[in-house]
């Protein structure tokens, strides 16, 4: 595969009806949000790290929704592996590049522990989802019950003509726009707000971030209703019948409960030292859930 920084012009040109039976094969496999931008048209926040290819190419941003993902994992995938979840995404999208767009070079950026770009804020940009009160983002369709699964360069460009909105160049077409001021208000229009009075921990509020050592605490307790699940997740009523199946959400939350014990050792461990680790930072600055779309 083409690394990203050694690119050079003139990049492929795209056609988005060569996508058509991409997008029908990723689907299948219970990848069902899709999506491939322009990098040049992305602002500049989307990037957590300096990269030389940051003026060209694409971005190819995978998504599950719902539960058929999973029902499609744990009938192919290889489940005796590490990380197999993230082993199955890389493995099925790679496959379906290779066979439908095989004159393009790409290199995976997700799932990889140095993943360059903020997949959250990337994701808002393509109008996947709008804040939660959970610190996830909530998708129209889906509502919290998607993730990404896997992020693409390409040695390709759209061949689109930008619009007027200032929208990036993206396949499918940005319909909302990335100011969040114009973008659907999902949790701010709920008349329940459920998910606030489900929380055990008391950790989530309306309009604000999560209280993520709430959070961790609570969860962390021998007594934890949220130890394989997350009760104010599943309180939310947009799109019930997405929610993930139980064996589903206990792998997840098994995950994300064993990486909040390392978050909050390492903070003790701060403490009793003095210094201050980036894990304990995330969690004191509450960005986002540890789940935050990841599951």
């Amino acid at each position: 595969m083409r690394s990203m920084s050694q690119r050079e012009r003139p990049l492929a040109l795209l056609d988005p009806q060569q996508l058509a039976p991409l997008w029908e094969v990723l689907a299948e496999h219970g990848l069902v949000l899709a999506s491939i931008v322009n990098v040049a048209s992305l602002p500049p926040e989307i990037w957590l790290a300096e990269t030389t290819s940051r003026q060209q190419g694409a971005l190819l941003l995978l998504g599950h929704g719902g539960r058929l993902f999973w029902e499609q994992y744990r009938r192919d995938a290889a489940l005796n592996i590490a990380d197999p979840v993230d082993n199955y995404s890389a493995t099925v999208s790679e496959r379906a590049l290779r066979q439908y767009l095989p004159a393009f070079s790409y290199e995976r950026l997700f799932p990889l522990t140095d993943c360059p770009v903020n997949l959250m804020a990337l994701g808002r940009v393509l109008g996947w989802h709008t804040p939660s009160p959970l610190g996830m983002g909530i998708n129209a369709r889906y509502g919290l019950w998607s993730a990404y699964r896997a992020l693409w360069w390409l040695d390709a460009e759209l061949a689109t003509v930008s619009d007027e909105t200032g929208h990036p160049v993206a396949y499918p077409p940005i319909a909302v726009s990335a100011n969040a001021s114009a973008a659907p208000d999902i949790c701010g229009q709920c008349a329940t707000q459920a998910c606030i009075a489900a929380c055990p921990a008391q950790a989530v509020a309306a309009a604000a971030l999560p209280n993520l050592q709430r959070c961790a605490d609570y969860r962390l307790t021998a007594q934890s209703a949220c130890a394989e699940t997350c009760l104010a997740r599943m309180a939310c009523p947009v799109m019930p019948a997405q929610r993930y199946t139980a064996a589903q959400m206990a792998y997840h939350y098994d995950l994300t409960r064993s990486q909040i014990h390392l978050f909050s050792s390492r903070a003790a461990a701060d403490k009793r030292s003095g210094h201050v680790s980036a894990a304990a930072q995330t969690m004191d600055a509450g960005a986002s859930t540890p789940e935050a779309n990841y599951d």
